[in-house]
């Protein structure tokens, strides 16, 4: 005698239970706004800075290059390497969010 395929597995009502249970978790947690709107009050991306104009970078990166200018003429001292990395810094930061400085006019 040949038995035929089970189509019903006796777990069928324990998966469709749960799958009752977990939406019906969904459908709750959408009714709460802190838990709805959970993206938004904590991202999970850092903010971007904000953007400044290419007249004002421009500017700020003349005013880096005399300071950079000043600092490098000075005697080999810790405090003037210190400064040296704080202005390269400054200047490659600065550099990330530039395309090209403003033309002269």
């Amino acid at each position: 005698m040949v038995h035929g395929c089970r189509t019903r597995s006796r777990y069928g009502a324990a998966v469709r239970d749960w799958g009752c249970l977990a939406a019906l978790v969904g459908l709750v947690g959408y009714v709460f706004r802190v838990l709805r709107d959970a993206d938004t009050l904590l991202p999970d991306f850092d903010a971007l800075p904000l953007a400044i104009t290419p007249d004002e970078r421009f500017t700020r990166m003349q005013e880096l290059l005399e300071d950079r200018k000043s600092w490098a003429a000075l005697p080999d001292t810790p405090e003037r390497e210190l400064a040296l990395k704080a202005i390269s810094n400054s200047l490659r930061k600065l550099g990330q969010g530039a395309s090209k400085p403003p033309e002269a006019a």
